[in-house]
């Protein structure tokens, strides 16, 4: 899917490059869309990962699995948004768009 500005919206999940704090080595991960900056077409993402047990609970938003309108995520299975885990990188590095966030998380980014 084209990452075109209508899918660029807060809370669209994409796969992405996402880059290791030494900015030396990237992983393919999921990352959610916090913001869209139109005029440098640079979109800041908070990472998420589905290994939910290795991270601080006070730095994450749980993407649970038994939510309703979990499908519509894309993802696979549980997961958590890692609040600490956040970049700002250029739009063309989102490569493949895997779902939406339901609005219930939407709510939880901004707090």
């Amino acid at each position: 899917m084209t990452n075109t500005y209508s899918t660029l919206q807060k809370g669209s999940i994409f796969l992405t490059k996402f880059p290791f704090t030494n900015l030396r080595q990237t992983k393919i991960r999921p990352v959610v869309v916090l913001r869209h900056n139109i005029v440098y077409d640079d979109v800041i993402v908070a990472a998420i990962s589905s290994v939910a047990k290795r991270h601080n609970f006070s730095d994450t938003i749980l993407i649970s699995s038994s939510e309703k309108n979990f499908s519509k995520t894309g993802l696979k299975k549980q997961s958590v948004i890692l609040t600490n885990k956040i970049v700002t990188i250029n739009k063309n590095r989102l490569f493949h768009k895997l779902g939406n966030l339901p609005d219930f998380y939407l709510d939880e980014l901004d707090h």
